[in-house]
């Protein structure tokens, strides 16, 4: 079973940093996955989670945002700061270009072009999900086998 879970660990580590190359994610991802050590086991599982709940929830709040026939920029500047955090804090690196494109527009005042970046935000993170369900499978899988190495220890002691 260790073999199997150092196995598990190497493909999702490779993934990782082959994401990273690609620009989808960032170092900070693979921070917020060693500090599973110093947290509950399942605390990264959890991170990605939230995550996906809070972007969606963020993204959803932000075409409300601009459905106003009068845009409050204001109001639309404070959605770009939430998801700004959220996104950097995790790591997403793909969408945070995206998140320059809406700053931008709103900069720029235009409604159409801040439509066109929500737009671009929705498809990084259905872009990103695919790969986000990958990880989460092979650390659940990681999680399994380390409880049950932990329990095959404690039962010979």
């Amino acid at each position: 079973m260790a073999a199997e879970r150092d196995e598990l660990l190497e493909e999702l580590f490779g993934l990782i940093i082959s994401l990273e190359e690609e620009g989808q994610l960032d170092t900070r991802f693979m921070d917020n996955y060693t500090m599973k050590l110093a947290h509950d086991s399942t605390f990264f599982l959890e991170l990605v989670v939230t995550f996906c709940e809070e972007v969606q929830d963020a993204l959803r709040d932000l075409g409300s945002a601009l459905e106003d026939r009068l845009v409050c920029y204001g109001e639309v500047y404070d959605h770009y700061k939430k998801l700004k955090g959220i996104i950097e804090s995790f790591g997403a690196s793909a969408m945070g270009r995206n998140l320059e494109e809406l700053l931008h527009s709103i900069l720029d005042t235009s409604r159409r072009e801040c439509i066109l970046a929500h737009l671009r935000l929705h498809r990084g993170l259905e872009n990103l999900r695919p790969h986000l369900r990958r990880i989460t499978r092979l650390e659940r899988r990681i999680i399994y086998l380390e409880r049950t190495l932990a329990g095959d220890f404690n039962d010979d002691e």
